[in-house]
């Protein structure tokens, strides 16, 4: 039987997935970080996207029965590429739109956590040779659950 924390992230990607083959994203995984995995975006340019495991933390530790309140980070590393900025910004924003409705349409992730959404959006700047058409962020997803276990 897999932890809370690996059944968390498990469903989330789940809940993800089906918000990223509009554009193009029909192979959305977790831990896979390799940008010559970039797909073709159906209007032009190009999308990168994988979900990171991002850790675990105790927010709070009951005794009896010993279990655990526990805050679950995921990351997204996400990056829209095209030469064409005012599409590139659009479709950026499209789909982290996307990935906060996915969200909304199910907080709970099909019963493995008892909430998540969307913590933070930090952006990155790409240094990287050709990569000039491009805007990158990290969205942070906080999930919440209880576990057995500190993990």
């Amino acid at each position: 039987m897999a932890s809370i924390s690996e059944a968390a992230y498990a469903a989330l990607a789940a809940v993800l997935a089906p918000a990223f083959v509009p554009f193009g994203v029909d192979d959305f995984r977790r831990n896979v970080s390799a940008l010559s995995d970039m797909k073709a975006l159906p209007a032009g340019g190009e999308i990168f996207a994988t979900l990171r495991d991002a850790g675990v933390e105790i927010d709070v530790e009951l005794l009896s029965p010993r279990s655990y309140e526990l805050m679950i980070r995921a990351q997204i590393e996400l990056v829209v590429a095209d030469a064409d900025d005012a599409r590139r910004d659009a479709t950026f924003d499209e789909v982290l739109i996307a990935i906060d409705d996915a969200l909304d349409a199910d907080r709970a992730l099909d019963g493995a956590v008892t909430d998540a959404e969307i913590e933070r959006l930090d952006p990155v700047d790409l240094a990287i040779e050709g990569a000039e058409g491009s805007k990158a962020a990290l969205v942070t997803i906080r999930m919440l659950a209880r576990s057995p276990r500190p993990f």
